[in-house]
């Protein structure tokens, strides 16, 4: 068992659902019940099968379910995404340098 939360709202939904944990699992094709409640203790993450198949039984978007995992992903993606396009532009800029150079 790992130390490290993630919480998510995965019981919300289930219960705004009236779902028991029973009936999720099977809807999963789990026999038992001991991942969902993992998952919902926040004690692991599903795999991405299993939570598109989480999204589709309480009808919302996966981000809905994690929704601080999506918000660190996607800061973390847009830092990336700074970084690359700074990137672009000084290479994109040193490459004009070099063509004006060739043309003079």
């Amino acid at each position: 068992m790992s130390s490290k939360n993630h919480p998510n709202h995965l019981q919300i939904y289930r219960n705004r659902m009236r779902l028991s944990c029973k009936q999720v699992a099977h809807l999963l094709g789990h026999s038992m019940t001991s991942s969902l409640t993992r998952f919902e203790l926040g004690r692991s993450v599903p795999s991405l099968r299993t939570a598109l198949r989480l999204a589709a039984i309480y009808r919302v978007p996966v981000e809905f379910l994690f929704p601080r995992l999506y918000l660190n992903e996607r800061e973390e993606i847009r830092k990336l995404e700074e970084q690359v396009s700074r990137k672009w532009q000084l290479l994109h800029k040193k490459s004009l340098t070099a063509n004006i150079h060739v043309l003079a």
